[in-house]
């Protein structure tokens, strides 16, 4: 089965250990900076949302039901 590894990194206005990851992510002022993600064993590639619209592979793999996701803080990272 193929494994989505994902690492996200983000800033925002609030603070994060005060009020809990669900406020934090929908904060409208909290961007993503950066994503790091590879298909199973393969490259790691950097996403960056301000230069450009997300790659198409990693879209469908995000999308796709059957690829297993994967990150080291899985419960921020969703």
């Amino acid at each position: 089965m193929t494994v989505l590894h994902n690492d996200f990194e983000s800033c925002g206005v609030l603070d994060l250990k005060l009020v809990g990851t669900d406020n934090y992510v929908k904060h409208p002022e909290t961007k993503i900076l950066m994503w790091a993600w590879a298909i199973d064993d393969g490259p790691v590639h950097l996403w960056e949302p301000h230069l450009g619209p997300m790659p198409a592979e990693a879209l469908d793999a995000l999308r796709d039901p059957n690829v297993i996701k994967a990150a080291w803080h899985a419960n921020f990272e969703r």
